[in-house]
């Protein structure tokens, strides 16, 4: 080929032969100078092509400006599902591997797809599709699991039903229920075992739901020796408060504690009428328990907030001495309790002690504290006056004085009067209340006092013991409420709304009440049963 012929195919039809030397009728190997494609052909016929139509003839550029408007057409009807997020390559030069990006808009998830597969509509959300196919797993697992419950009946279909949820828990929440990631071990083996708090049997007799005897709250790691020797019991102290709710409070758990201290025969869930029961009953004491769990008495339950009041009210028409604890009381004071309940049934086993061989004498704050702690239901409060009996060297019975308090005592705020805070004992101090009294009466008198005043809580007093020291019942207050805070009882003084105003300013509503600011945080009330006010002159 001459060198004009050669430039022409150059310059003109972006043809370059490899082998210039050749005639022109010869097949020879023709690069594309537009594209870079090689190919075997006649340069002739590539030249007489171009001048008739126009086009090189390359065989990549005839493919490309053929399927060009066929790219852009299919990413179009792409984009109607999917957002690209990433091309290897322009549009209209994309071949069938290459990989490009995509998110999936209805489900939002990403992933890599070859073009060709998504063109074709070859290609689904990998995640989706292994979500789909667990799915069909699981519903095939269901069925099988069902079929095979078919022929189990009472306690065994139960504990298999356990068992298939607490495994699938254990997956879920592994790390929660076992931190340390002890292994898990047959028993025999030297390791731990996932175990039930409440056990799978306990849970089928207080007919706990099978998913929450399996919820991750109910589930631990124990020592396969320790789980040996526990075997079907369970802690009774550790009952997670999750199934609180769903159990039996009263007649179940707190019964059976109770049962095994009381010799004197009682009563479950004895019936006052059709809206009052007692979770207890002592007939031949005629003493009733009411354990009152949060989730009973709560102002929202079905309960009404003057349950405790009507239910006082209902022994006292029946001739019955009345108890009401709550669940927090029972919970983290329980020997306070079951020693008070001891008491009333006459079955208290503290050591006799006569106040004539005590001796008095104020006693140090951190002393005191320590003792209220210990023996009284409502604990250690602020005090200003700490007296106390000794017996041997050793505190067997306090008695605590402390200003007016707004919350308690309504309009007084007279400098002249003082509160009878707290009494108790460890002992059965025979005269004690008396000579605490009446040597505390001394003091105060000296220090100016003329009035002495206290409150008996209904729902474990009726004021005996005051009518008893000389004081006189001045008025009747009605029912109060504390809110309940992480399953304690918080006085309502530490929740009005203008400190609700500094404590939650990002949720605080100043047109809603105080309570219902309370509901919004998420925080109820109980109710109690009302107090007696009682009075004591000094002068």
């Amino acid at each position: 080929m001459n060198q004009e012929y050669v430039k022409f195919l150059i310059d003109r039809v972006k043809l370059k032969p490899t082998n210039p030397g050749l005639s022109s009728n010869d097949k020879q190997l023709i690069e594309c100078l537009l594209c870079g494609n090689k190919f075997n052909a006649i340069t002739k016929g590539k030249v007489n092509n171009f001048k008739k139509h126009g086009i090189p003839g390359c065989k990549g550029c005839t493919h490309k400006a053929r399927h060009k408007g066929g790219q852009e057409y299919h990413l179009d009807i792409l984009q109607q599902s999917y957002e690209i997020l990433n091309l290897p390559q322009p549009a209209g030069k994309l071949v069938y591997n290459d990989k490009i990006t995509v998110k999936r808009k209805e489900c939002g998830h990403e992933f890599k797809v070859s073009w060709y597969n998504i063109k074709e509509q070859h290609s689904y959300c990998p995640t989706c599709n292994n979500m789909k196919k667990a799915e069909r797993c699981n519903e095939f697992n269901k069925v099988r699991h069902e079929e095979a419950l078919m022929n189990l009946e009472g306690y065994a279909r139960y504990k298999r039903l356990v068992n298939s949820l607490t495994e699938q828990n254990y997956r879920k929440y592994h790390k929660d229920i076992n931190p340390h990631n002890h292994a898990r071990v047959r028993a025999g083996t030297d390791g731990y075992q996932l175990d039930h708090i409440v056990s799978v049997k306990n849970c089928y007799a207080w007919d706990i739901p099978e998913e929450l005897c399996s919820h991750p709250d109910n589930l631990r790691m124990i020592h396969w020796e320790d789980n040996l020797a526990k075997h079907a019991s369970s802690q009774l102290d550790d009952i997670p408060r999750i199934l609180l709710p769903f159990m039996d409070f009263s007649s179940n758990v707190i019964s059976q504690e109770l049962v095994k201290t009381i010799s004197m025969s009682s009563e479950t869930m004895y019936p006052l009428n059709k809206k009052h029961f007692l979770s207890l009953y002592f007939p031949d004491r005629k003493l009733g328990i009411f354990f009152a769990d949060f989730q009973k008495v709560q102002q929202q339950s079905a309960i009404s907030k003057y349950y405790l009041r009507s239910l006082r009210a209902e022994c006292i028409a029946n001739d019955i001495k009345l108890l009401v604890f709550f669940e927090d009381e029972w919970i983290h004071k329980k020997d306070i309790v079951i020693n008070m309940i001891k008491q009333k049934l006459g079955e208290a086993d503290k050591d006799v002690v006569y106040a004539r061989n005590t001796t008095f004498e104020p006693i140090e704050t951190e002393k005191c504290s320590k003792f209220l702690s210990i023996n009284h239901l409502q604990g250690a409060s602020q005090y200003h006056y700490r007296f106390g009996l000794l017996h041997g060297g050793e505190l067997v019975s306090v008695m605590t004085f402390t200003a007016p308090r707004s919350q308690m005592s309504g309009t007084i705020a007279n400098k002249y009067s003082i509160e009878l805070s707290r009494f108790c004992s460890n002992a059965n101090v025979v005269g004690g209340a008396s000579k605490l009294l009446s040597n505390a009466i001394e003091v105060l008198k000296r220090e100016g006092y003329e009035k002495i005043f206290t409150f008996s809580d209904l729902r474990y007093s009726s004021g005996d013991l005051y009518n008893i020291l000389g004081f006189d019942q001045v008025s009747y207050n009605r029912p109060n409420y504390k809110y309940v805070i992480d399953g304690i009882r918080k006085h309502r003084w530490g929740f009005r709304k203008d400190l609700l105003r500094e404590r939650f300013p990002d949720d605080f509503d100043p047109k809603q009440t105080e309570y219902q600011n309370m509901l919004s945080l998420g925080y109820d009330r109980v109710w109690d049963c009302g107090y007696y006010k009682y009075e004591l002159l000094l002068c």
